[in-house]
């Protein structure tokens, strides 16, 4: 989820990448990083051990990739950490629409 929006994936036809969207259906999270909290019952010490061991390697995995965006993809059997390309669709944005299918604005009709 980036802000109040959330994303979809599905796989190009090709299976050669994967297509994150704008959608109602949240399957897919952006972001290569855990969040942090502070140390509780729920959240001790191995876990803020481990979590903050899982960001640096994720981190390193998106420094070394530039241009590719890291997301976390809800399937069937659990999350898949995958290199995602960005997409759009009916529920896009209209403005992402316009720019990402190149669309231009239509020229007003004069009036008879």
């Amino acid at each position: 989820m980036i802000g109040s929006k959330t994303y979809q994936w599905a796989m190009t036809p090709d299976k050669h990448m994967v297509l994150c969207f704008q959608s109602v259906y949240n399957t897919q999270i952006f972001g290569g990083a855990l969040l942090t909290a502070s140390l509780s019952n729920f959240h001790d010490e191995e876990l803020a051990t481990a979590t903050a061991e899982i960001n640096k390697i994720l981190a390193a995995a998106e420094r070394t990739n530039p241009g590719k965006d890291l997301a976390f993809l809800e399937t069937p059997r659990g999350f898949l950490l995958a290199w995602c390309g960005r997409g759009v669709s009916y529920e896009s944005d209209e403005q992402e629409v316009l720019k990402f299918l190149r669309l231009k604005k239509p020229k007003a009709r004069k009036k008879a």
